[in-house]
């Protein structure tokens, strides 16, 4: 994974096109200061994450992880038990399967996030929205950047997906930026999707994680 300081810099070598130009507002940012909050809820690929806004007031909100879905770990909400029930189906195991492995993916998360200096990268300065659901703060998809086991720094959701803790779905984010830069936000997405499916296909192959169940 090439870091998001490194990305950056030679997105910026790059002579802009217009369209670039045109869509400067959409450009990554670092969202300055972040840490795990304390105030929200935290699952495997949704976290409330305390930040610094440009004016230099603290504030929280809640970020959802580009392209991946983490087990659901509420068996008690029965707004849940669709999902649930094609979690299940994805990964070859039973339903009843599914809350434990939420658990296990929050607790990953989690350690991630608290350990080292986790980096939320959003597309504009708060990032695209994801849809509203009643009940729930609003929350905004971003990729997130943290020290894995091995101490190099890498995508938390790509290490969901190593770890079997994931299923690769959902929106994809258009990166790395100097590929989007180049050919296009569809291109740029393309590869991002290439490299979500190789990294969940060895974890399935490895039988890792939720794949561990499969029937």
């Amino acid at each position: 994974m090439k870091s998001f300081a490194l990305a950056l810099a030679t997105c910026c070598l790059l002579i802009p096109t217009a369209a670039a130009k045109e869509k400067a507002a959409d450009k990554w940012v670092e969202q300055k200061e972040a840490k795990l909050s304390t105030e929200r809820q935290a699952d495997g690929d949704s976290f409330g994450m305390e930040i610094m806004t440009p004016a230099g007031n603290s504030t929280v909100r809640t970020y959802r992880l580009y392209g991946v879905d983490c087990p659901e770990s509420d068996a008690k909400d029965e707004d849940l038990a669709d999902r649930i029930k094609k979690q299940a189906e994805h990964f070859g195991c039973e339903p009843k399967d599914i809350p434990k492995l939420g658990k296990e993916a929050a607790d990953f998360t989690r350690k991630l996030l608290t350990e080292g200096k986790p980096m939320i990268i959003t597309r504009g300065p708060v990032g695209e929205k994801v849809e509203s659901s009643e009940g729930r703060p609003q929350r905004y998809f971003a990729l997130v950047e943290v020290d894995g086991p091995d101490g190099i720094r890498r995508f938390l959701h790509e290490l969901l997906l190593e770890a079997g803790l994931a299923r690769s779905y959902g929106k994809p984010a258009a990166w790395p930026p100097e590929l989007e830069d180049r050919h296009g936000e569809k291109e740029a997405e393309k590869k991002f999707w290439k490299d979500m499916d190789r990294i969940e296909k060895k974890a399935k192959q490895d039988r890792l994680g939720a794949w561990s169940k499969a029937n």
